[in-house]
């Protein structure tokens, strides 16, 4: 009987054993291998940086098979080129994309429309504006044919994407042709966006249960209790995202120059030469990716030439003033864009002139002082400068202390033992001198 009872006892705690292991086996990967809810979080112009950001944060949530990505934009615009491949990647998405225009405040202007539009689900936050997408062009001034081209050319494209998303059309052209602009609300009630949402929560609530179609598959999103995963930009990018600003570049292209310059004039300083090229190398990656006007690029490099020519060539100025004319109109030429947030600020313009004026100004007007300076070494310091007759001296010869050295000298005059001399000329380390007396 005992033998029995143990058998069942053992049966029992090892069918208990089995479950256990079920539940550890089976529960434990759901809830550290669960769909998280991937953040990314993007604020600034639309330029490669923030398109290799964007794409980077879609594969690696489709990788995961999160549950869904959530993009927080907040654009002025920026690149078409960078933009179209944002766009392409949110229409080929594997794992439903999300743009929220967050927080209050932001919008979604220009290139930021064509993001907006591309999203399985877009949604923004009271306050927030979304428009204003005409199509910029980078290239300089182009025919009134072309940039018609150019508008149909974004139009067609942006239909394409709200006939495939299902948003207003009609109000996507306008955006393009007539630069329209409208509020979250209004968004909300044209079918521009989907949900109008106050905060990250808010929004997440609001998505709950929401039905969508991921290329052939349909899923309905499911995100309360999902771990929130932030996706922040790398190092490199934050930092290549900052030079990217068109103030930060131009002040990075005059630090290059600036030490450019010294280490030519100085060589040897190795410093200002290493500082320089390493700023002038990240100030030409910011221009790749900005509107550069390659004319006002010239102009800058012919305004450091004619500088530096000035100092090694003096011409009482009219370089340095050539110079100075042709860096202002470098500077305010070198950015091509009508965008305030493509365009260096012309306070930054000012400033930077201002020193760069200064600074060379002051080395010329050194320079300047310098020539008219008496020599202090060499022969010709002793040009001009009086002594005293150790012996008496005549054109066959005699003997003159001039600061404290005695120097061979003759005289087509006469000149008496303690007489004051002056230096008229120096051949071959004799000196010719005369009387002091003499001066006129």
């Amino acid at each position: 009987m005992e033998k029995i009872l143990l058998k069942k006892d053992n049966f029992v705690k090892s069918r208990r054993i089995k479950f256990l292991s079920f539940l550890v086996i089976f529960f434990i990967p759901l809830i550290l291998f669960s769909s998280p809810i991937y953040l990314i979080k993007y604020s600034g112009i639309i330029n490669p940086i923030a398109s290799e950001y964007i794409r980077s944060g879609i594969e690696k949530a489709e990788v995961e098979k999160a549950e869904c990505v959530i993009i927080e934009l907040n654009t002025p615009g920026g690149l078409e080129k960078s933009m179209r491949k944002i766009v392409q990647k949110e229409m080929n998405a594997k794992v439903p994309v999300v743009v929220f225009i967050y927080p209050s405040g932001s919008r979604a202007a220009s290139a930021g429309v064509f993001i907006t539009y591309a999203s399985h689900i877009a949604a923004m936050s009271p306050g927030t504006n979304i428009g204003a997408a005409h199509p910029v062009n980078m290239e300089g001034k182009i025919g009134k044919e072309m940039k018609e081209k150019i508008t149909n050319d974004a139009v067609a494209y942006i239909k394409s994407i709200a006939e495939a998303r299902g948003r207003n059309e009609k109000w996507a052209e306008e955006a393009i042709r007539k630069s329209s602009s409208i509020s979250a609300k209004k968004a909300k009630e044209i079918g521009v966006i989907d949900i109008l949402a106050k905060n990250l929560n808010d929004l997440i609530n609001k998505l709950e249960g929401r039905k969508l179609q991921i290329n052939s598959r349909k899923i309905t999103l499911s995100l309360k209790d999902k771990k929130i995963k932030i996706l922040s930009m790398s190092h490199i990018q934050n930092f290549l995202s900052r030079i990217s600003d068109p103030n930060i570049a131009y002040l990075l292209f005059m630090i290059g120059f600036w030490g450019i310059f010294f280490e030519i004039a100085h060589p040897g300083g190795l410093i200002p030469g290493i500082v320089g090229s390493i700023s002038l190398i990240l100030a030409l990656f910011a221009f790749h990716i900005l509107p550069i006007n390659y004319v006002g690029l010239i102009l800058i490099i012919i305004s450091f030439i004619l500088f530096f020519l000035d100092i090694k060539l003096p011409s009482h100025g009219i370089l340095t003033f050539a110079g100075i004319i042709s860096f202002i109109m470098g500077s305010l030429m070198l950015i091509n864009a009508k965008e305030p947030y493509l365009r260096i600020s012309r306070r930054e313009i000012f400033f930077t002139s201002l020193v760069t004026i200064s600074f060379f100004v002051l080395i010329l007007g050194l320079v300047i002082r310098t020539m008219k300076r008496k020599p202090i070494t060499g022969k010709d310091s002793m040009l001009g400068e009086y002594g005293i007759a150790k012996t008496n001296i005549n054109e066959k010869g005699g003997m003159v202390l001039i600061e404290g050295e005695l120097w061979k000298a003759f005289s087509k005059d006469k000149i008496k033992k303690g007489e004051k001399v002056k230096v008229e000329k120096i051949e071959n380390m004799v000196l010719e001198v005369r009387k002091k007396s003499d001066d006129a």
